[in-house]
């Protein structure tokens, strides 16, 4: 194995040579540059080669989503045509002539004036309003000037692919932007950029398919819709993403090196395969996933057109987050820690007996993307399972989601609005039933009929205790208060179904108070947001407990 190793690093130590030798004539002082290079690099290489045998053996036990050797040989060849390159560009700027102004600065000369004044005062800060640009530098180094004009300070530098999104002011060519250093805003001339509209169709670098009528960047992320998708949703997507890497913004970067974008699509109009890169997606009950593509992974989800915080996005994007730690860990040439830690929680979880029957029970990748979503959406948990928060009930989970995602917050349009309903299921005769579950949906018109608006894991539900009673206390998402028109109680016995609670539901309380099995014979009611309490349902001798719907 160790020949092998050898054979390969002489053949690209040769290949390198011979761009080195073929290039044009260089001065010492950057064949000592060019040296220590090769040696850096070479280095780099040969630890790659001797990481193969780890990769094989992860392979042959089944971990087969680990980085292969086709990346790493890719990146042997990116690595020698990237040295071939900036020794070319090199000798090139040796036969420029003003060596002192970045590369495209010298087409923006200072005229008499400017440089006959003394250096001006720098522009004062203006109150932070972006505007719809995203800004990405194309050039191997420009300055930052505390003005629009060659004449003003330098006062930072950016390099060739930073993405600049709090674009705040444009004046005469010149961009202004933050940050510098901190919090200081800077200004960059429009040759060093390319600049790009937000909210508005893809650009032309993305090749985005026709599908895709609208735009907008979330840090060097491109999020990409059909046109029937409000701007609104754009937003609120660029809104929930920034904020699940407050506290890890070099994930963000991993994931734009990348070329993760993310896809959003009209559930009003079709499920997933709606979306070119997923087309042939067959399997209909899968709302989103984060998949590769031919131009790198992408994040797909449904807008939500009827409440505002997308839990499908979140899990998603939870997925794209569990790739990029991965990445991170190999690229840094570090034990898989992430992933041993992810399966021994999981493994953990499913040995103590949590979340059984749910989706976080299946494999530990999607426990990870459930755990995150817990993590960040505290008042929900408390909802549904009436603790403060995922450590009092899964202890490992809160954990990992704490040490890799840290402590990040989502937008206030993730936060619900709660409230209480409050009633009594009795038999025909007036008796108390006790271990009955009840449920409270919520339903808007559609065409010539209904549909729910929660999904179906998100459907709360609370058994009767010895007297019949039950209490929910629901958690509201505030684009769902909105569009819902009217609440519904459904009741079942036994264990919930493995999908979800509401797979199990037998019956609708009708506005008699009895239990009727379809809807249209419902008690509708009032969505006000306020506590409601009173409601009874009698359920008649014989009823049909079977479920009224097949969920799977």
């Amino acid at each position: 194995m160790r020949r092998l190793f050898r054979f390969l690093l002489l053949t690209a130590l040769a290949v390198y040579m011979t761009f080195y030798l073929s290039g044009p004539k260089i001065s010492a002082q950057q064949s000592i540059a060019i040296a220590q290079n090769t040696a850096a690099n070479l280095k780099i290489i040969e630890n790659r080669f001797l990481a193969l045998t780890s990769a094989l053996d992860w392979r042959n036990i089944g971990f087969n989503d680990e980085p292969g050797a086709a990346v790493w040989i890719l990146t042997l060849v990116t690595q020698i045509q990237t040295q071939q390159q900036k020794f070319t560009v090199g000798n090139d700027r040796r036969n420029q002539v003003e060596t002192s102004l970045d590369q495209d600065e010298a087409q923006v000369r200072p005229s008499p004036k400017e440089t006959a004044g003394t250096t001006p005062t720098a522009v004062p800060t203006p109150t932070r309003v972006t505007i719809d640009k995203v800004l990405v530098v194309h050039v191997q180094l420009g300055n930052v000037r505390t003005g629009p004009g060659m004449n003003y300070d330098i006062i930072g530098k950016v390099q060739e692919g930073d993405r600049l999104v709090d674009v705040v002011d444009e004046s005469g060519g010149w961009y202004r932007f933050c940050c510098v250093d901190g919090d200081r805003l800077g200004w960059l001339h429009s040759s060093l950029v390319t600049a790009y509209q937000t909210g508005g169709g893809p650009p032309a670098h993305l090749n985005a398919d026709p599908y895709y009528q609208k735009y907008l960047d979330a840090g060097g992320i491109p999020i990409l819709a059909p046109e029937s998708v409000s701007d609104e949703e754009l937003r609120r997507t660029q809104a929930t993403l920034l904020g699940m890497v407050a506290d890890r913004p070099d994930l963000l970067d991993l994931l734009a090196s990348q070329n993760t974008r993310i896809l959003l699509y009209d559930r009003d109009k079709g499920g997933l395969a709606q979306l070119p890169e997923f087309a042939d997606y067959s399997d209909s009950n899968v709302s989103g996933l984060f998949g590769e593509t031919s131009y790198g992974g992408a994040v797909a989800a449904p807008a939500m057109t009827t409440y505002h915080c997308n839990e499908i996005l979140i899990h998603e994007i939870a997925h794209a987050l569990d790739y990029a730690i991965q990445i991170q860990e190999w690229e840094a040439f570090r034990e898989p820690e992430f992933k041993q830690a992810r399966n021994r929680a999981f493994l953990s979880a499913k040995e103590a007996g949590l979340w059984a029957g749910s989706y976080a029970s299946t494999i530990s990748d999607e426990y990870w993307a459930e755990m995150v979503v817990h993590w960040l959406r505290p008042d929900l948990f408390r909802t549904q399972f009436g603790l403060h928060d995922l450590s009092e009930y899964d202890g490992k989970a809160a954990r990992l989601v704490e040490q890799y995602l840290g402590n990040p917050t989502l937008p206030d349009f993730c936060k619900t609005r709660q409230f209480a309903i409050r009633g009594r299921v009795l038999d025909d005769r007036g008796n108390p039933l006790p271990e009955v579950w009840v449920t409270l949906s919520a339903w808007r018109s559609r065409g010539d009929g209904f549909t729910p608006l929660r999904r179906y894991p998100d459907v709360v539900a609370k058994r009767t205790g010895l007297d019949g009673r039950f209490w929910i206390v629901e958690a509201v998402d505030p684009g769902l208060m909105e569009a819902a028109e009217f609440f519904t109680l459904g009741i079942w016995r036994g264990a919930p179904a493995e999908w979800s609670s509401v797979c199990s539901i037998a019956g609708i309380a009708s506005n008699n108070n009895t239990v009727v099995k379809y809807l249209g014979q419902e008690r509708r009611i009032e969505v006000t947001g306020q506590d409601l309490s009173g409601y009874t349902i009698t359920v008649p001798t014989g009823f049909d407990w079977s479920p009224v719907m097949e969920c799977r």
